[in-house]
């Protein structure tokens, strides 16, 4: 194939925006088989978090109420929970859950999700104990960075 007719990708591709998916500067990281439980409220997110978490190569267990959540802790080791911070209103239940399940799971790491704009605090939730907060929608490889960075945190 000559230089002619080769595809080229578009230049601002190659350039690394930092909304693209695919950018040199920052990959997608992979897992090594964590188990990661999804929480999420909406049955179509959590079909498709699921299968992109299967695709990242984590091992996923699916929860799409706070009675699934505390299930889940009781019979699986889990390595970390990605959390809808509305999966169970009102926000004083959403704290009940949160704390029991880290009860049942001290050493499980949780990334809180939210479709909320996080630049203007999230008065919409109950407090985060500055727990780290991924905003929807993300990229593939914004979530897959936000997953490693909560996995290899020490002090959570």
């Amino acid at each position: 194939m000559n230089n002619q007719t080769k595809r080229q990708l578009p230049p601002h591709w190659s350039g690394g925006w930092p909304h693209c998916a695919f950018t040199p500067q920052e990959p997608i990281v992979f897992g090594q088989g964590e188990t990661i439980l999804l929480a999420e409220k909406e049955p179509n997110l959590l079909k498709l978090g699921k299968s992109l978490l299967e695709n990242l190569k984590y091992r996923v267990l699916i929860a799409g109420s706070g009675t699934d959540i505390l299930e889940q802790c009781q019979k699986e080791q889990i390595s970390m929970m990605i959390f809808d911070v509305e999966i169970d209103p009102p926000f004083a239940e959403v704290e009940n859950i949160l704390s029991a399940a880290r009860k049942l799971q001290p050493t499980m790491k949780v990334l809180l999700s939210t479709a909320h704009d996080i630049s203007l605090g999230l008065g919409c939730c109950p407090p985060v104990q500055d727990l780290p907060v991924l905003a929807k929608p993300f990229t593939v490889r914004s979530f897959s960075q936000a997953i490693n960075q909560c996995l290899t945190t020490t002090n959570q």
